[in-house]
């Protein structure tokens, strides 16, 4: 992404209460950004979501089908060469 679109974007966030801006401990000339509450709570909102979606889609499956299943993409995101840390959803290049 270019740096311009990034700021615009975090712009646009920091707007909206999503995240805050602080100031680097370790070089002052560096911002970090965190999710403010109403982040972590749209976060939160958002994740629940997903988990519904997701159950929903899959549904029809039991549970020796969603382990294949997820075995089988779980190769793809790898072959690809995307994550597939704990916690993190395969989709985010490393």
């Amino acid at each position: 992404m270019v740096p311009s679109r990034v700021v615009t974007l975090v712009d646009r966030l920091d707007g909206l209460g999503l995240v805050e801006r602080h100031r680097s401990a370790r070089d002052r000339r560096q911002h970090e950004l965190r999710l403010s509450a109403r982040g972590e709570e749209l976060l939160q909102r958002v994740r629940e979501a997903a988990c519904a979606h997701e159950e929903a889609l899959l549904q029809p499956l039991d549970d020796a089908q969603r382990a294949t299943l997820t075995a089988l993409l779980t190769s793809l995101a790898e072959a690809e060469g995307l994550t597939t840390h704990a916690g993190v959803r395969p989709g985010y290049r490393r």
